[in-house]
């Protein structure tokens, strides 16, 4: 649930950071000086008004005709309500606007709701309902409803439902209003939960709902970057046009025209994407308790050679050493100056195990001698001469 009173103090840092005189008032249009509190603030020095609407969870500019516009504003205010999926409008009035034109244009936007047959949410603490003309939307509520919170009809809501003419109730598997006013349009047209129309209203609030919370999973875990981020956009971009069709299927006038737009297209499914997608914003948690051991690990995997590495070096200086010398008595020395050679290019030298090298070489050598027995050297000559104290290591 989006909380209004940290996005209003959101919306007021950004306009006095861009140097705006702001005005605050109430969504019930008293003045105020607590950005928490406010709902609309007004900027003195360009007459613009900016509206945040809980009810239409939508951020609403509204420009005076004569006035510069500040283009940078709209932008940053644009991303600031897509960051927060809110929807976003901008108009622009022929005169300049004044606080007191919030009162006005408050009036006008109820009365355009009654107009559109969608009545005012009334009912009890625990219950609310909203008539759209023959049907009702009813709202049961997780938390007691209290009335001198605007907007409190609207929020918590545990459970959704439609009842028809006849007075037959239907639950919808969501907790959408903007999905469940959209479906209660369509019941007041005729329709019904279960018909096509209304089974596409479901479909596609459901899937509103489910890229909202992607958009919220992926910001919260922090998955966003350079290389996604776009792709975050475009997303919490969908999800406000979804809203926006839900909402003029509400509409009475709209109705009949939305309807013909929202028949959906099958999803082709590329599984290597989805694979790649599932790999991005994946959330990746690690046990605190292997903290500790995690410098040894690194160690170890920086510059750590494998057994298999020490075969394949074994099997080329065993093969260059018959050769070039032949079957007779493996001399160490030359063996361990040709692994030599052959490691010089290799990062971290000073882990390679020579003494294991040494008589891995010696075995393959013995092995290539018909009638002998594997070679065992004489490795305290090799120890003195060619090795440290700390016995297998050289530097």
């Amino acid at each position: 649930m989006l909380d209004y009173n940290r996005l209003s103090d959101e919306l007021f840092k950004i306009m006095k950071g861009r140097g705006m005189a702001v005005e605050m008032f109430t969504a019930e249009g008293q003045r105020t000086i607590e950005p928490t509190e406010s709902r609309r603030f007004f900027d003195k020095k360009s007459s613009t008004m900016i509206n945040v609407d809980q009810d239409d969870s939508e951020i609403k500019i509204h420009l005076s005709q004569s006035e510069d516009v500040d283009n940078d504003m709209i932008k940053a205010l644009k991303t600031f309500a897509s960051k927060n999926m809110l929807e976003f409008t901008v108009r622009t009035y022929g005169k300049k606007l004044e606080p007191k034109d919030f009162a006005h244009q408050g009036a006008q936007e109820k009365a355009m709701q009654v107009q559109e047959g969608i009545g005012k949410a009334y009912g009890s603490q625990k219950s609310s309902y909203q008539h759209c003309e023959s049907a009702k939307l009813i709202i049961r509520h997780t938390k007691p409803v209290s009335e001198e919170v605007r907007g409190s009809r609207s929020r918590h809501i545990k459970e959704l439902f439609i009842e028809n003419s006849q007075g037959e109730r239907f639950k919808l598997p969501h907790t959408s209003l903007a999905g469940g006013r959209a479906m209660a349009r369509h019941v007041s047209m005729g329709g019904t939960t279960l018909d096509e129309v209304g089974q596409q209203i479901n479909s596609l609030t459901s899937r509103m709902l489910a890229l909202k919370e992607f958009v919220r999973y992926a910001r919260s875990n922090k998955l966003v970057s350079e290389s996604n981020e776009q792709l975050v956009a475009k997303v919490a971009q969908s999800a406000l046009n979804i809203r926006e069709t839900l909402k003029r299927l509400t509409s009475s006038r709209n109705y009949a025209k939305v309807v013909e737009t929202i028949k959906e297209s099958p999803v082709q499914i590329d599984n290597s994407k989805i694979d790649e997608l599932r790999d991005q914003f994946t959330v990746k948690k690690f046990d605190e308790s292997l903290e500790a051991i995690l410098p040894f690990i690194a160690n170890m995997k920086e510059g750590f050679i494998l057994d298999s590495d020490y075969e394949e070096i074994a099997d080329k200086i065993a093969k260059e050493y018959i050769g070039k010398y032949g079957t007779v008595e493996p001399q160490i020395h030359v063996i361990e100056d040709m692994i030599r050679d052959d490691i010089s290019g290799m990062d971290d030298e000073y882990k390679f195990d020579m003494e294991h090298c040494v008589g891995l070489v010696l075995d393959k050598i013995a092995g290539a001698m018909t009638g002998m027995e594997t070679i065992e050297p004489d490795m305290d000559a090799v120890f003195d001469s060619k090795f440290d104290a700390s016995g297998i290591l050289f530097k």
